[in-house]
């Protein structure tokens, strides 16, 4: 039995959907790094013992293309000032000029410059 194809007006709102749920998703994950790193640059905090505010939220391992990627869930994403936004990683421990950035993500997760931050409980 054959299915006809979806017109062009079905496949435009479920791509617009999808991109949607994605843009939903990296708001809320986006919103829980910077309670994580308390609205501060991760690498000043760990690299430097400097308090800098965040001018942006560094995805590790470039962006994801659908809700619920690994990449682009706030376990691989820090809080960043602009001097120490570096470029994604391609691949997990396959850089070693950004092995720093890799530490700094585990620090960042293991324990939070916000110490009231508590996965479990956002």
């Amino acid at each position: 039995m054959q299915v006809p194809k979806p017109t062009k007006t079905d496949r435009k709102a479920a791509k617009e959907a999808e991109h949607q749920e994605l843009v939903k998703f990296r708001f809320i994950q986006s919103s829980l790094a910077i309670l994580r790193d308390n609205n501060q640059c991760v690498s000043c905090w760990f690299l430097e013992g400097k308090v800098t505010r965040r001018d942006d939220v560094h995805h590790i391992y470039s962006r994801g293309k659908e809700a619920g990627d690994w990449r682009e869930h706030y376990t691989s994403l820090l809080c960043t000032c602009r001097r120490h936004h570096p470029l994604p990683i391609q691949t997990p421990g396959g850089n070693p000029d950004l092995a720093y950035v890799e530490e700094v993500r585990k620090k960042a997760n293991e324990t939070p410059i916000n110490r009231r931050f508590a996965p479990g409980t956002v």
